[in-house]
């Protein structure tokens, strides 16, 4: 009997008769369980994430345009996995 068939018993003996697959549980999630320091969070969150929402007010959208090329990959996937919702938001 391999792991995950001891996972499934496990799982079925603690009452767990019917369990559902997410609909999204394909996705590929990002997860930082580091904390954010407060230099990253001052450049990189606090002056976008008030703003993002406001469909009125599209500031915003030409300050990132300006800061593009320093936008990158880890940046993004830092804020997207971080626990905190203002950090995730930008990083959408």
């Amino acid at each position: 009997m391999d792991e995950n068939e001891k996972e499934q018993i496990r799982l079925h003996s603690a009452g767990a008769t019917v369990r559902h697959t997410p609909p999204f549980s394909h996705l590929v999630s990002h997860h930082d369980a580091t904390e954010l320091d407060q230099p990253f969070i001052d450049e990189w969150v606090i002056p976008y994430y008030m703003e993002i929402e406001d469909l009125r007010n599209l500031d915003w959208v030409s300050r990132i345009k300006e800061i593009q090329g320093e936008i990158t990959r880890g940046i993004v996937l830092k804020l997207l996995g971080n626990f905190n919702w203002r950090p995730r938001l930008v990083g959408a």
